[in-house]
């Protein structure tokens, strides 16, 4: 999963939106192998699009991020109810 986090990121919010009416997850629990891999692929869409990398560590689409040792990758819905992010389907252009 590490090197589609992003996309797995964006499939989960797009999840929480539509089954919590639009509301925003409480935030993303990321180890940290997966967010060096999500920091490198924002600094390079930062970097393609802005000029400029994306702050490390900063919230993902206005969605808090933690890094935990002990985290399989989770989005901690707003009522406190974790999902592993590996469950969120990736587009099937995206699966290669």
């Amino acid at each position: 999963m590490d090197h589609h986090i992003y996309e797995h990121l964006v499939q989960a919010l797009q999840a929480h939106w539509k089954t919590h009416s639009s509301a925003y997850p409480q935030k993303f629990v990321l180890s940290p192998d997966q967010s060096r891999t999500l920091d490198d692929a924002r600094d390079a869409l930062g970097l393609a699009i802005t000029g400029k990398p994306v702050p490390r560590g900063s919230p993902f689409m206005d969605v808090p991020i933690e890094v935990s040792p002990a985290s399989a990758g989770e989005m901690i819905a707003h009522d406190g109810t974790a999902s592993l992010l590996a469950e969120y389907k990736l587009p099937e252009a995206r699966k290669k």
